[in-house]
């Protein structure tokens, strides 16, 4: 009980450091395919969880979150699609 205590408890952490990765990411590399940026934010936040976990004083491992943070990235990324913050790119034509 209080191990599921621990997890909500971050959520809202998660979601402010999910949202600032996904508009950094989005603002470096806004030509890569979204694919390519969720694991680049994936990747960011792996690589500096270390830091995040002295910040803000978090004891469980980037590993056991990996999925939440997978959900919450794309939770963040359909709501900036949707009040227009992000702006899908059309695909090329074809070449006739």
């Amino acid at each position: 009980m209080l191990a599921m205590l621990r997890y909500i408890m971050l959520i809202p952490i998660l979601i402010s450091l999910v949202q600032a990765a996904v508009q950094f990411v989005e603002s470096v590399r806004a030509d890569s395919p979204g694919p390519e940026k969720k694991a680049a934010v994936m990747d960011s936040l792996a690589a500096s969880w270390g830091g995040l976990q002295k910040e803000f004083q978090i004891t469980v491992p980037f590993s056991a979150l990996g999925s939440i943070v997978s959900v919450l990235i794309d939770l963040a990324v359909s709501i900036y699609n949707a009040v227009g913050y992000f702006r899908k790119k059309e695909a090329p034509a074809p070449a006739a």
